[in-house]
């Protein structure tokens, strides 16, 4: 490794297919950013636990092509609590990269925002959506059922509702 990268505190990668290995030789790096364009390349990289102290960043870019790729499960999104390929890919993060501090993904479910809510809440400190498909449950961690009981009853106070990871489990930093 070049000795010029020694003092290397920050990598960003769009659309960078391999593995990160190469990580593992950048002793100073603190954070990692990266960019995809396919689900793919997320769900195939090699497992590594030098990343876990990283504080890590993602985004998805969500193009026609991916709607297209990806249409079958985003069908299956449409049922709420369903699991999806976002939901697979938090799973990874959690293995690999405890530390997610920002995340940009597209059609995130009301299961999708309950897992980034429980295990991402002591790192997260930036989330974007991109065409959610979630409802009010997901960002409240009130069921929806709950919130309606509570509109008919003119019930103010919805905290005694909550009963799911919500986003209120975030905390800044």
């Amino acid at each position: 490794m070049s000795e010029k990268l020694i003092h290397l505190k920050s990598i960003s990668l769009h659309g960078y297919k391999g593995s990160l290995d190469f990580i593992c030789s950048l002793k100073s790096i603190t954070h990692l950013e990266i960019i995809d364009n396919s689900f793919d390349a997320a769900l195939t990289r090699k497992p590594l636990q030098t990343y876990m102290s990283l504080n890590f960043s993602y985004k998805m870019i969500w193009t026609d092509w991916l709607e297209e790729t990806y249409q079958q499960e985003i069908l299956e999104l449409i049922t709420p609590m369903s699991p999806s390929w976002d939901a697979s890919l938090l799973h990874f993060f959690k293995s690999n990269f405890t530390n997610l501090t920002s995340i940009y993904l597209p059609k995130l479910s009301d299961r999708d925002l309950q897992i980034l809510f429980q295990d991402f809440s002591h790192s997260l400190k930036e989330l974007a959506m991109d065409n959610p498909l979630c409802t009010d449950q997901g960002l409240t961690g009130i069921p929806n059922s709950e919130i309606s009981l509570a509109l008919e009853s003119g019930e103010m106070d919805l905290e005694n509702f909550r009963s799911l990871p919500s986003i209120i489990n975030l905390r800044s930093k």
